[in-house]
């Protein structure tokens, strides 16, 4: 088990090394995130509103007719 903790941490500093200006940079590259997904929060209910609407009536439609 020690032996397979060494040899992970190995391959997460080589992977850290290989593209250590994205990991760098990983933190400031999601600055805005959070407001972008908020910014479609209301948007994507409205639209799985819609949704579920036409999925109820066309389920309604099938069932009675």
């Amino acid at each position: 088990m020690g032996v397979y903790l060494k040899v992970l941490r190995s391959a997460m500093i080589d992977l850290i090394n290989k593209d250590y200006a994205d990991f760098v940079n990983l933190s400031s590259n999601l600055i805005g995130l959070d407001k972008a997904i908020n910014g479609i929060q209301i948007p994507l209910g409205q639209l799985k509103e819609e949704v579920l609407v036409c999925w109820k009536l066309k389920f309604l439609f099938m069932y009675y007719v």
